[in-house]
């Protein structure tokens, strides 16, 4: 059984700044204290999923974004707990639903080349050195174009949360990741 360990509107690292009293960073530092904890009573093993392109932007990282998440990444490493990085999902910058609902599936796809060029900055970033990450492009994407919608399910909620029938839908993919890091496979 796993613990979700999320705050709306608040990003994977402190990238806020060192204000004590702002809640996201209450949040983080929490809830890294609380993973600490758990790690001293039995294994623990961490998903990070995130918003790529805070990290990535213009086919570059964004120099404080990946720093935090490399001060993320190291002090889960200190404690010798294993981590698996959700890759990047398609952004699509439209409201999915609306669009799925006024103009049809085909119409609403988005290009398959944005997320191609985030996983490529991605992987040049971490040089090999970084954690395990679940490629989850051929769930959304087919060569050229990523899909909003698969089997009659609406992937998304909004212009960039996946729907709660969508992290279903998608959750298959990322198993054998799961399995891995949990040392199933």
């Amino acid at each position: 059984a796993g613990r979700e360990l999320t705050r709306d509107g608040c990003t994977y690292a402190d990238l806020d700044s060192d204000d004590s009293t702002n809640p996201c960073i209450t949040f983080r530092r929490t809830a890294m204290d609380e993973i600490a904890r758990e790690a001293r009573k039995r294994p623990v093993r961490v998903v990070i999923a995130l918003r790529w392109n805070a990290v990535v932007r213009d086919g570059r990282f964004h120099s404080p974004a990946m720093q935090a998440l490399r001060e993320t990444l190291h002090q889960l490493e200190q404690q010798r707990i294993p981590v698996l990085l959700i890759g990047p999902v398609p952004n699509p910058g439209i409201v999915v639903p609306q669009c799925l609902y006024l103009m049809g599936e085909r119409i609403c796809r988005v290009a398959r080349a944005p997320v191609e060029a985030e996983y490529a900055v991605i992987h040049t970033a971490f040089d090999g050195s970084g954690p395990p990450m679940a490629d989850v492009r051929d769930f959304f994407c087919d060569a050229s174009s990523c899909r909003m919608q698969r089997d009659g399910v609406t992937l998304y909620v909004d212009s960039n949360h996946l729907s709660r029938s969508g992290a279903q839908a998608l959750a298959p993919t990322l198993e054998p990741a799961l399995d891995r890091l949990t040392g199933l496979r």
